[in-house]
């Protein structure tokens, strides 16, 4: 099964990540914290500011994307375990189908790789900036007439310590020229996880738990049907083990009454983070959901 990645827009984030770097001038050199940097508008949906906590000596694995190469330059090298850090990937084959518009999967071996983030997205560096927060330059802002000084972003939990856990690849789909509907569809990249990719790193870090890297927080920004067995059995052994694992509700337009009915039953006992919108501040699904 695949798990397809939500990718959470985030205009600043996104330019910053893709297309700057600061590793010329290091305006940041020596910073291990952002926790004086600035809010942001989703910091400020949940009062961060009436938050005394930021996060020290908790462990938080991010499942997904990895880092981009150039992490250093958004990021207080402080705040990442490199050492910790791993990924997990399984070659897939795609075979054309009969019916033209689809394609038959033949996955591979499960191997342990790099957390090196894949370079069809920078997702995993996206979410990494919002539980630790960033630095943000651009040689782009002067270029377009504003030149703005090097800004640090305060992290919802600027203080954790951050394990890279690659979870989610690259993958090249190939073309369907005779597909009628929706009509030929091209080649494409496309970043996902099978369920082995993602179980093998969550029994990871539940390792890494019982080896004495504790608090530790599971992060899983990805989403997909409803669960297979081995994913599961992954989820119920980190739980017994003392991690909190919390899974992203949802990114896109109002899913969560879908996600609750394909998700949630099988997430019981995972956290959920839901959308701020407004005043809100927690979502009661049931409520939600008319139900």
């Amino acid at each position: 099964m695949k798990r397809f990645l939500f990718v959470l827009l985030s205009v600043v984030a996104i330019s910053a990540m893709a297309f700057t770097s600061v590793a010329a001038e290091k305006p940041f050199s020596g910073v291990t914290s952002t926790a004086g940097g600035y809010h942001t508008w989703d910091s400020d949906l949940i009062n961060i500011e009436d938050v005394s906590e930021t996060g020290e000596g908790v462990y938080v694995a991010v499942l997904d994307t990895g880092l981009v190469p150039n992490w250093r330059d958004y990021f207080p090298e402080a705040r990442i375990a490199t050492e910790l850090g791993t990924g997990f990937e399984q070659p897939v084959s795609f075979k054309a189908k009969k019916d033209q518009c689809g394609v038959g999967v033949e996955v591979g071996q499960l191997r342990q790789t790099t957390w090196v983030g894949s370079t069809g997205s920078t997702h995993g560096t996206h979410v990494t900036s919002t539980i630790i927060g960033y630095f943000y330059r651009s040689n782009f802002d002067a270029l377009n007439g504003f030149p703005l000084p090097p800004i640090m972003v305060r992290g919802i939990a600027p203080d954790v310590t951050i394990i890279p856990v690659k979870v989610l690849a690259d993958y090249q789909v190939p073309a369907l020229p005779k597909c009628t509907n929706p009509g030929p569809i091209p080649a494409q990249n496309a970043v996902f996880g099978t369920s082995e990719m993602i179980a093998a790193g969550i029994n990871y870090v539940t390792d890494l738990a019982e080896a004495g890297y504790r608090p530790m927080v599971i992060n899983m920004s990805l989403g997909g049907d409803a669960l297979d067995p081995v994913e599961q059995e992954a989820i119920d052994r980190a739980i017994a083990a003392g991690v909190i694992v919390v899974a992203r509700l949802a990114t896109r337009a109002k899913p969560e009454c879908t996600i609750r009915a394909r998700i949630l039953p099988s997430f019981r006992r995972v956290r959920q983070a839901g959308r701020a919108s407004g005043s809100i501040r927690a979502m009661d699904l049931a409520t939600a959901c008319g139900g």
